[in-house]
C-alpha cells in the first residue's frame, strides 16, 4: 500500500513538471508545448486512474441477523443507492418545459397547483417534514431517518425482509436481530395534505416506505393508521409500479427496464400538460415548422394530438380527469402492466382497458382476510363512492350529466379549472357560489326567489346548493369531501349502513323524523318508515354511536364542521367526540381528536391517536370531565334527543353495544 502511495505521488509530480514546463515553451516553441501538455494528461489520469474509489457513503453497522437460513445470502452493501424514473419520448411526450416556450402564463398557473407537485425528487425543497436524525416507532418497529447533504436515507428492515415474515406468519415486532439497511429516498407523492415517500428495491421498483406525514398537523402516522380501515397490524407495502404510477405520473408504465433498474415514465413525474392535453412531440413539431415558414402535416397520427378539454364535448372533457379521479377495473392487468394505459386525452379509447366499477361489483366480493379488511366497501348502498378523489363515478351518475346536453351537459370543467383557480380544491374563480348551479339552472326559484326553494335566508349556507344537493359524504387523507352524485337530500333510517344525507349532517342536533317532515313538508318527499330512534334521537348522535365505520367518520368530521356548529351548536358535540376517542377505527379517532380542537376549551388537547389503549381512555376520560363541568349549569331544551341529560348513559351505553362493526375498509 506504502508503494502504491509513493509511486502515485511521483507521476503526479511529474505531470506538475511536464505542466510547467509546456507552460514556458508555450511562447518559443508551440509544437513542443504539445507534447508537454499531452504528457501531463496522460501521466495525470494514469495517476487518478489508480486510486481505490469508494462511492458508498458511510452508514452504521447493520445488526447481525442470528436466525437459521437455509443457504448463503449474496452479499448486498447496507446502503442501496436509488435512482429516479427514467423518461423516455418513445410515446410522444416532450414534458412541460417545451411547453413552457410558447406558453408561459399557462405553464405558471399550473406550477402553482398540487397536481404539479404530485411526485418529485426527494430533495430539500420537495421534502417538508424535518428529517435529520429523526426515530420513528410502531409495530415494534423503529425507522430511523437520516439526512447527508441533501440526500434523504432511511434506516429500516427492508421491505423484502418484511413481506418473507409476513408469508412465513413470523412476528418481527420487537426483534433485534432481524437485519437492517439503509435505503434512500428517492421520490415524493403529496404535497397538499400528506407527503409519502419512496425507496427502491434491488428490482429497480419503488416500494413505499411506511410512514406518510399529514401536513396539516405536522405529524407523522404509521402507513397502516392513516387509511379508514380495520385495525390491524399487518405491514404490507404500496408497489409505485403497481398502485401509484397510473395516476400520479404523467404516462407512467409500469414496466421495468432490465438495463437501468428504473421504471419508464413516458411522459414525467407528477401530473403535468400532456397528462391533460396528450403527447405533445407532434404539436411541437408543426410549431416548429412553422416558426421556420414550413408547411406542418396536415394529418397527425392521433396518438400524438394534442387536445383542450375545455374544447372538448362534455363526455370526453369529463373522461380527461375521469381517467385518474374514478373507480375502475382493469380489463387486462398484464397488458397494462406491459404497456400502461393506452387512453389519451380526446380519443375514443377511455374504456379500451377499463371498466367503471359499481356498488352491484362490491357486493359481488368476497371479503378479503388480510387484516379483516374488506373491498366491498367502495361505495354506499345507493350506490354514491365513499372514497374522495373518485368524483368521475359520480358525475356520470348525475342528473345534470345523464340529462344534459350541450352547454348545458354537467362536465368537470363546468366548476373547476387548471389555470384559473386557487391550488386547493381547483375550483374555478367565481364558482365557489351558488353561479356553479346557476350558470345552468336560471330559473327564478333558483336566483331571486331562492329563498322559497331552500326555506334558508339567502347568503347562509343552508342557501349554497352544493351542501344540500353536494353534501361531504365520502372520505379520503383524514377529511370529508363532497359527493359529486348530484341529488336532493333524503331521509333513511339510521341502521344499514345508509349514506348521511345533507339536512342532518348541517343541523347535527335533529332527529331524521324532523328531516323527513321538513322534506315532505317542503318538497312532497314521502316520508319513509322509521324506528322509534330514528324519531327521538339526533341522527348524528345515532351515527356515532351505533353506526358503521364510514358514518362514524364523517359524523367525527362534522362535529368540527363551522356551518354545522353554527346551526347546531357546539357546545355538546364534544359529549361525542369523547367517545369516538377510543372508536376502534384509528382514522375515526384523528378526525375526533381534530374536531374536539375545533372546540372552546379543547384547542390544547393533546391525544396520540395511535397509543395505547389506556391513553386514549385516559384522554376519554379527561375530555367528559371537561364537558360534564362546563354543562352542569346549563340547561339545554334538547337534552332528551341529545343524551346529554345525566340519566342518558345507560342509553348512551345500549347504543354502542348496537355498533355496526362490519369491516369497512374505503379504498383511497
Amino acid at each position: 500500500m506504502t508503494s502504491l502511495i509513493l509511486w502515485r505521488t511521483i507521476l503526479l509530480c511529474l505531470a506538475g513538471a511536464c505542466g510547467v514546463g509546456g507552460v514556458f515553451l508555450r511562447a518559443a516553441k508551440p509544437a513542443r508545448n504539445v507534447c508537454f501538455t499531452a504528457a501531463a494528461a496522460f501521466l495525470m489520469l494514469f495517476a487518478v486512474a489508480s486510486m481505490p474509489v469508494n462511492t458508498e457513503p458511510a452508514v452504521e453497522p447493520a445488526p447481525t441477523y442470528r436466525g437459521k437460513s437455509p443457504r448463503r445470502p449474496r452479499h448486498r452493501p447496507a446502503v442501496q443507492c436509488a435512482s429516479l424514473p427514467s423518461a423516455s419520448t418513445d410515446q410522444g411526450y416532450v414534458s412541460s418545459q417545451s411547453c413552457r416556450e410558447c406558453h408561459p402564463d399557462q405553464h405558471a398557473s399550473w406550477r402553482r397547483t398540487y397536481h404539479r407537485t404530485m411526485t418529485q425528487a426527494a430533495s430539500p425543497e420537495s421534502v417538508i417534514p424535518e428529517w435529520d436524525n429523526v426515530t420513528l416507532t410502531s409495530r415494534g418497529r423503529e425507522y430511523r431517518l437520516l439526512r447527508r447533504g441533501d440526500e434523504f436515507w432511511v434506516n429500516m428492515i427492508p421491505p423484502s425482509v418484511e413481506m418473507k415474515a409476513f408469508i412465513n406468519k413470523i412476528d418481527l415486532s420487537g426483534r433485534t436481530d432481524v437485519p437492517r439497511k439503509t435505503m434512500q429516498v428517492v421520490m415524493t407523492t403529496g404535497s397538499h395534505l400528506h407527503q409519502t415517500y419512496w425507496v427502491q428495491a434491488p428490482s429497480g421498483t419503488f416500494i413505499q416506505f411506511p410512514w406518510v406525514y399529514h401536513i396539516k398537523q405536522g405529524r407523522w402516522v404509521f402507513r397502516i393508521d392513516s387509511f379508514l380501515a380495520p385495525p390491524h397490524d399487518t405491514l404490507l407495502f404500496n408497489y409505485w409500479n403497481i398502485s401509484c404510477i397510473g395516476c400520479h405520473a404523467t404516462g407512467g408504465n409500469p414496466r421495468v427496464s432490465e438495463r437501468t433498474r428504473t421504471m419508464h415514465s413516458s411522459g414525467e413525474m407528477g401530473i403535468a400538460c400532456e397528462a391533460c392535453h396528450g403527447p405533445g412531440a407532434w404539436h411541437v413539431h408543426n410549431q416548429e415548422l412553422a416558426a421556420f415558414g414550413e408547411t406542418s402535416v396536415p394529418n397527425p397520427p392521433i396518438d400524438f394530438d394534442v387536445v383542450n378539454p375545455d374544447g372538448l364535448s362534455p363526455e370526453k372533457s369529463a373522461q380527461v380527469c375521469g381517467q385518474c379521479h374514478s373507480i375502475a377495473e382493469k380489463i387486462d392487468e398484464s397488458r397494462w402492466r406491459r404497456e400502461g394505459d393506452p387512453y389519451r386525452p380526446g380519443q375514443d379509447n377511455f374504456f379500451a382497458n377499463r371498466r367503471l366499477a359499481t356498488t352491484k361489483d362490491d357486493l359481488n366480493k368476497p371479503i378479503e382476510t388480510v387484516g379483516g379488511m374488506r373491498e366491498s366497501t367502495r361505495f354506499w348502498p345507493d350506490g354514491a363512492v365513499r372514497a374522495g378523489g373518485r368524483e368521475y363515478n359520480g358525475l356520470v351518475d348525475s342528473p345534470c350529466y345523464v340529462n344534459g346536453h350541450g352547454e348545458n351537459k354537467l362536465t368537470c370543467t363546468s366548476c373547476h379549472s387548471m389555470h384559473d383557480a386557487h391550488p386547493n380544491k381547483q375550483v374555478a374563480s367565481g364558482m365557489e357560489t351558488n353561479r356553479g348551479c346557476t350558470q345552468c339552472h336560471q330559473e327564478p326559484r333558483f336566483n331571486k326567489n331562492l329563498e322559497s326553494h331552500t326555506h334558508h335566508p339567502v347568503g347562509s349556507s343552508g342557501s349554497r346548493c352544493y351542501n344540500c344537493h353536494m353534501p361531504r359524504t365520502s372520505y379520503a387523507l383524514f377529511h370529508a369531501a363532497r359527493s359529486h352524485r348530484i341529488d336532493s337530500p333524503r331521509a333513511a333510517k339510521t341502521t344499514g349502513g345508509e349514506r348521511p344525507n345533507a339536512c342532518n349532517l348541517c343541523h347535527l342536533d335533529q332527529t331524521m323524523q324532523w328531516t323527513a317532515d321538513h322534506l315532505s313538508q317542503w318538497y312532497d318527499v314521502a316520508p319513509p318508515q322509521l324506528s322509534d330512534d330514528d324519531e327521538e334521537i339526533a341522527a348524528s348522535v345515532l351515527w356515532a354511536l351505533r353506526g358503521d365505520a364510514s358514518q362514524r367518520s364523517l359524523a367525527a368530521w362534522h362535529f368540527g364542521w363551522r356551518p354545522a356548529l353554527k346551526a347546531s351548536g357546539d357546545d355538546w358535540p364534544a359529549r361525542y367526540l369523547a367517545e369516538l376517542l377510543v372508536d376502534p377505527y384509528g382514522a375515526v379517532r384523528y378526525l375526533a381528536h381534530e374536531s374536539l380542537q375545533s372546540l372552546s376549551g379543547y384547542e390544547n388537547l393533546d391525544f396520540a391517536f395511535n397509543g395505547t389503549e389506556e391513553e386514549r381512555a385516559a384522554t376519554r376520560q379527561h375530555v367528559l370531565d371537561t364537558w360534564a363541568e362546563a354543562a352542569a349549569d346549563s340547561a339545554d331544551s334538547r337534552e332528551s334527543r341529545l343524551l346529554i341529560g345525566a340519566e342518558d348513559a345507560a342509553k348512551i351505553e345500549a347504543l354502542m353495544n348496537q355498533r355496526d362493526n362490519r369491516p369497512i375498509t374505503v379504498l383511497e
